[in-house]
C-alpha cells in the first residue's frame, strides 16, 4: 500500500473527477433491489426491520427469522433477536444459522463456553456451509480478543466457496485488526470482494477507509467515488467524501456530499451528522449557516465542546457579537483552561473591544499571551487597548513587549510608544522615541512635531528653547499650511512667537505671531496671539 504524498490533479484527474461527483450527486439515484440487510449497511436500519419482519409474516422460514434476527441484532435489540433465533430453530432445528446467531448473543454478554457450544452446534449442520462460517467469523469480529478466531472462520468461509463476497469483506476487516493494522492484505481482499460484487458500494468504500486513514487522500478519493458511483444511495460513502474533504481543506465540497449523505440516511435527526454538516460549513465560510446547523444539532442533544468551541467562532465570523461573546463565556465554563486555545481568548477580547469593554478585553489578551506570548497581533491589540484606555505606562511596557516581538519594529510602534511616553508624562524617553522615528522617516513631520512637543514639555518654562529646531524643521516641512495640518502649524508658530518675545527678539516674535492669524483668526491660538502683538505694540509704560 502506497504511503507517499499524491497529486490530486496528476493521478485522479480531479476536475473530472469532480464534475463526475456532483452529476451523482444531482441526479436521482437508479432503482436496485432492496435487500434488508443491506439497508442496514446504508443507514437505514428502521426500513430494514420491518422489511424482515414482513418477511417473517408472508413467507416465514428458519432462514427469515435469522435474517431478522441477524438485524435486530445490528441495531441492538438483543432479546428480540434471541426470540426470532429460537423461532427460527422451533421451525427447523437443523437450520445452522440460528445457532451462529444465538451464539454471536451470548459472545456479546461475554459467556464464551455457551457461544463456542453454538458455534460447534451450527458447523456440525453446516460443515460446508460457507455462510456458517462467515456468520461465526462475523461474530468473533465484534471483540478484538477473537481477531484469530474470526480470521479462521472467514478463510475456512472463502475456501469454502470462493464468491463469497460478505466473507470476502468481513476478512478484510480482521486483516486490518491484524498485526497493527495490516492494510495490504485487507486493499487486496476487498478488492477480490469488488470483483464479486460489482454493483455494491462497500467493497469500495473499505478500501477508500484503509487510504483516508493512511492519508494517502487520492486513492481514498477515487475508491469512495467508485463506491458512490456503483451505487449512490451506499450512504458511509458520501459520509467518508465529507470526512475526506474536510481533511483536505475542500469545504464547499464537503458541505455538498454531507448533504447527500444526509440525505440518505434514515435518521435525518443525527445529531453527528449534522454537527459535522456545521463544521464543514465553518470551513466553507457559510457562518451564518454553521450557526443555523450547530442550532438544529443542539436541539437534538447537548454539543460537545469541539462544537461549542466552533458555534462561537461562526457567531463571531457571522458578526453576531452579542451571541458570540454569551457563547465563549459558556463555552469557557465547560472546558478544562488548559483546553482552551490562545486564539480563543484573543477573539474573546476583539469581542470585548466591540463593546467598549476594553478592561475586559486586556484581560481576555492576558490570558491568550499567556499561552502564546509571541502573537503579533494580540500583543498589539493588548497595547492599543491599554493606550485607549489611558493606561499609559502600562501601554508603555506592552509596546515594548510588542517591539521585542516583531522581527523588527515599525515605526508606528516607535510613534505609539512614544505618544504612551509622552502621554505618562515621561517626557525624555518620549523625546529619544520619536527621535528615533525621525531617524527611520525623516521625510515625515509627526516626528519633528510630536519631539518638539516632548522638548517643549521638558523646557515648560521655554527658557532654554529646546523645541525651536523641532518646531522649525516641522514648519519647514509642513508649509505650505492645509485644512489638516493648521491646527499643528499655529501651535509651531505660537510657540516660535513666545520663544523670540522671551529672548526680545521682538521683529522675529511679531512675525511668527502674524502667521497664526493668518491661519485662522478666529482659533484659541489667535486670542493668544492677539494679545502678544498687542504687548509688543504697546509696551506697558515704564515706572518713573
Amino acid at each position: 500500500m502506497t504511503n507517499s504524498k499524491l497529486n490530486f490533479s496528476k493521478k485522479t484527474g480531479l476536475f473530472q473527477i469532480m464534475a463526475a461527483l456532483f452529476i451523482l450527486i444531482s441526479q436521482a439515484a437508479f432503482a436496485q433491489s432492496e435487500d434488508p440487510i443491506k439497508l442496514l449497511d446504508k443507514e437505514q436500519p428502521k426500513k430494514a426491520i420491518t422489511l424482515l419482519r414482513e418477511a417473517t409474516k408472508t413467507a416465514p422460514s428458519a432462514q427469515s427469522w435469522y435474517n431478522l434476527g441477524y438485524g435486530l441484532t445490528r441495531t441492538n435489540e438483543l432479546k428480540e433477536a434471541e426470540t426470532s433465533f429460537d423461532q427460527g430453530i422451533a421451525l427447523d432445528e437443523k437450520f445452522p444459522l440460528n445457532y451462529v446467531g444465538k451464539g454471536r448473543l451470548k459472545l456479546k454478554e461475554g459467556n464464551l463456553n455457551d457461544a463456542k457450544v453454538l458455534f460447534d452446534k451450527a458447523v456440525s449442520l453446516g460443515k460446508k456451509n460457507s455462510d456458517v462460517y462467515t456468520a461465526i467469523g462475523e461474530a468473533y469480529l465484534q471483540d478484538p480478543k477473537f481477531n484469530a478466531s474470526s480470521i479462521e472462520m472467514l478463510e475456512k468461509a472463502v475456501s469454502i466457496n470462493g464468491q463469497n463476497a460478505t466473507a470476502h469483506i468481513l476478512l478484510g476487516d480482521a486483516y486490518l485488526k491484524q498485526n497493527n493494522a495490516n492494510g495490504g492484505k485487507a486493499v487486496s481482499t476487498y478488492e477480490k470482494a469488488a470483483t464479486l460484487a460489482p454493483k455494491e458500494g462497500m467493497p469500495h468504500y473499505k478500501v477508500g477507509i484503509v487510504y483516508l486513514r493512511s492519508t494517502n487522500y487520492d486513492v481514498a478519493l477515487t475508491s469512495f467515488l467508485k463506491a458512490v458511483e456503483v451505487d449512490p444511495n451506499f450512504a458511509p460513502a458520501w459520509s467518508e467524501l465529507g470526512e475526506l474533504y474536510y481533511a483536505t481543506k475542500k469545504g464547499p465540497d464537503a458541505v455538498k456530499v454531507q448533504e447527500k449523505y444526509i440525505s440518505l440516511i434514515e435518521n435525518k435527526d443525527d445529531i453527528v451528522a449534522k454537527t459535522r454538516l456545521a463544521f464543514y460549513q465553518f470551513m466553507a465560510k457559510e457562518y451564518q449557516k454553521s450557526v443555523i446547523t450547530f442550532d438544529d444539532a443542539e436541539k437534538l442533544g447537548p454539543l460537545n465542546e469541539t462544537a461549542e468551541r466552533y458555534r462561537a467562532l461562526a457567531l463571531n465570523e457571522a458578526n453576531d457579537s452579542i451571541r458570540a461573546l454569551k457563547a465563549f463565556e459558556d463555552y469557557f465554563t465547560k472546558v478544562k483552561p488548559e483546553s482552551i486555545a490562545a486564539s480563543d481568548y484573543a477573539t474573546y477580547g476583539k469581542l470585548q473591544q466591540r463593546f467598549k469593554q476594553d478592561s475586559l478585553a486586556i484581560i481576555a489578551y492576558d490570558k491568550s499571551l499567556q499561552i502564546d506570548p509571541k502573537q503579533i497581533t494580540i500583543l498589539q491589540a493588548k497595547a492599543d487597548a491599554l493606550f485607549k484606555s489611558k493606561k499609559y505606562a502600562e501601554a508603555v511596557s506592552a509596546y515594548k513587549a510588542l517591539m521585542a516581538a516583531r522581527p523588527k519594529p515599525l515605526s508606528s510602534d516607535y510613534f505609539i510608544l512614544g505618544r504612551s511616553y509622552y502621554n505618562a508624562a515621561n517626557y525624555q524617553p518620549a523625546d529619544t522615541t520619536f527621535q528615533k522615528l525621525i531617524e527611520l522617516q525623516p521625510k515625515m513631520t509627526v516626528g519633528y512635531l510630536w519631539s518638539a512637543r516632548a522638548n517643549s514639555a521638558l523646557d515648560p518654562e521655554t527658557e532654554k528653547g529646546l523645541a525651536k529646531p523641532f518646531y522649525e524643521k516641522y514648519l519647514e516641512m509642513a508649509l505650505p499650511v492645509t485644512d489638516k495640518n493648521k491646527k499643528d502649524v499655529a501651535e509651531a508658530y505660537s510657540y516660535l512667537g513666545y520663544f523670540y518675545y522671551l529672548t526680545k527678539d521682538y521683529t522675529k516674535s511679531l512675525t511668527n505671531w502674524d502667521e497664526v492669524l493668518k491661519i485662522d483668526p478666529k482659533n484659541e491660538r489667535a486670542f493668544e496671539a492677539k494679545k502678544a502683538i498687542q504687548a509688543i505694540k504697546n509696551p506697558p509704560a515704564k515706572k518713573p
